[in-house]
């Protein structure tokens, strides 16, 4: 699952549509790229309202979350079971079972550390903390 980026002014209007078109009246997104709120008042424009670019304070932990709802899993069935303490972005650190389906979890950035935060089998909801990694 890619991030959207909260400051492209043309992925900003597409998702305002389909907002407007669902029904929905807000959203805000916070991510690595800054932050927005969209409001959709019927009968008005869409106001959309950048917040800024998030500024990450040097040495602040960076949470992992679960991409969606499954079963919390450190590794593929068959692979041998170990946290990195260094890597980089995009590296695997486990998986969301959903059924027979594995979705992997990987570092948003580069780690010094990381510690574990769920456990092997836990049932995790979307956006629940999986991970913390120390830059």
């Amino acid at each position: 699952m890619s991030a959207i980026d909260v400051t492209d002014t043309a992925t900003l209007s597409a998702l305002a549509d389909a907002l407007e078109m669902a029904g929905v009246s807000g959203l805000e997104i916070t991510n690595s790229t800054g932050h927005v709120r969209i409001v959709v008042d019927t009968g008005r424009d869409v106001q959309v309202t950048p917040i800024g670019k998030r500024e990450k304070q040097a040495g602040t932990p960076i949470l992992v979350k679960a991409p969606m709802a499954g079963h919390f899993i450190s590794h593929a069935p068959g692979e041998a079971n170990g946290l990195s303490q260094k890597a980089a972005k995009g590296h695997l650190l486990g998986f969301i079972e959903v059924g027979p389906v594995l979705l992997p979890v990987c570092a948003s950035h580069s780690f010094s550390s990381a510690r574990q935060i769920a456990s092997v089998g836990d049932l995790v909801g979307f956006g629940e903390p999986l991970f913390e990694l120390s830059p």
